[in-house]
């Protein structure tokens, strides 16, 4: 006889709607498409030599032994350093205490929603963002809407954003979360910006996740902002760091939030009961990273630029205007739903990918997201080149 599996909770099946990453199909079709070069331009990545330097390291170099636990907040040396960091950069208004070593951004985000959203309540993601965030807030059991701010502001940077942002909440909507630099759009929201969307979630006591992943590289006219440093915004929101492209270590899995007082003590017990701690080897990379010579992170960020001047310079596929990250976001409406899905198999079967644009919210389905930081200039030089063909054949 065979036995009945036990029932199923309510939030085994937060993620049914939710797809897995695009990248892994893409990259299956770029390796069948038999190309003599592949051109992947679809992922968030760049060719730089990572910072940190992967040995073990000797007694007393560093706080721990490599094999040794680390406490769930964080290494307090790791600590130390980012906080120099944030004081050599003029930001500053927090304590060690507000700080927690999390497994990347994805973690630091999902620990956030989780300290102060219950299941059932909503957030609202402004939009297009980062593609896992609709999942990462499903899977807390959080109701997610979106609203799409960044394109309404590479269309209109004047806009209200106040008002736009009334019309788009409702009295169940506890949190906002967006990303600035914005992935994929290459938008930055300017001070006054950023200081409106606080005041509105300050005015409405909703909290806010602020995703500072791109900071190094915001070429924007006033720098990058950390929406928690603004007048209000320490109270209400969680500004989450990554090492991932500053310092160019994915792989190592490794950010930090910066928390407001108020939840302090309850993301030190999120991570304790979610990973125990991140890994000591991670920790030592990113502390090996905050040495890292400003040279050499000056060198990355003005190639960054230097590359994105190029690609816009090169592409005659319409797009949002840049003002940091690694993206550009075509907008490839002319061609028509039928002729964007033969525009990307197209080139596809060339060895050239793009991000679809779905993949960054609802109703994206028009644009596709281009990472210029992917290849080699030489590369790029060629993928725009036939992507430029391509879209000229279609429209």
């Amino acid at each position: 006889m065979m036995l009945e599996h036990p029932l199923l909770s309510k939030t085994s099946g937060t993620l049914d709607d939710v797809e897995f990453s695009v990248f892994e199909s893409l990259v299956e079709k770029l390796k069948a498409s038999n190309a003599d070069q592949i051109i992947g331009l679809h992922q968030g990545k760049t060719t730089f030599t990572p910072c940190p330097d992967v040995r073990n390291w000797k007694d007393g170099e560093f706080e721990l032994a490599h094999n040794t636990h680390a406490p769930p907040q964080g290494i307090k040396s790791l600590k130390e350093a980012i906080l120099k960091e944030h004081i050599n950069r003029g930001r500053h208004d927090f304590t060690l205490e507000q700080m927690m070593i999390c497994s990347g951004a994805t973690h630091g985000i999902s620990m956030a929603t989780q300290s102060v959203l219950n299941p059932g309540d909503q957030a609202l993601i402004l939009s297009p963002q980062w593609l896992f965030a609709r999942g990462v807030f499903k899977a807390c059991d959080v109701d997610v809407l979106e609203a799409p701010l960044f394109l309404e502001l590479c269309k209109n940077p004047d806009l209200d954003i106040y008002g736009y942002l009334k019309e788009a909440i409702n009295p169940r909507i506890r949190l906002i979360y967006f990303n600035t630099p914005n992935n994929p759009t290459g938008y930055s929201m300017t001070r006054k910006q950023l200081q409106t969307l606080v005041d509105f979630c300050q005015d409405h006591n909703i909290w806010l996740i602020a995703d500072n992943a791109y900071e190094y590289y915001d070429y924007s006219e006033d720098g990058f902002i950390d929406a928690r440093d603004l007048e209000g915004g320490s109270e209400i929101c969680f500004s989450v760091y990554s090492f991932s492209k500053s310092y160019i270590m994915p792989g190592y899995r490794v950010g930090y939030v910066i928390s407001p007082q108020s939840r302090a003590k309850d993301m030190k017990k999120r991570g304790l009961f979610s990973v125990y701690s991140i890994a000591t080897p991670s920790q030592f990379g990113a502390w090996q990273a905050l040495q890292t010579p400003q040279e050499k992170l000056l060198v990355q960020r003005n190639e960054t630029l230097s590359l994105a001047k190029m690609t816009e310079k090169l592409l005659d596929v319409p797009h949002c205007g840049f003002s940091g990250g690694f993206y550009f976001f075509l907008d490839l409406s002319r061609m028509g739903e039928k002729g964007i899905q033969e525009f990307y198999n197209e080139l596809l079967t060339q060895g050239i990918s793009l991000a679809p644009g779905e993949a960054f919210g609802a109703g994206m389905g028009n644009y596709a997201r281009l990472c210029f930081t992917a290849v080699d200039s030489d590369l790029l030089k060629r993928g725009i080149s036939v992507i430029n063909d391509l879209y000229q054949s279609k429209i």
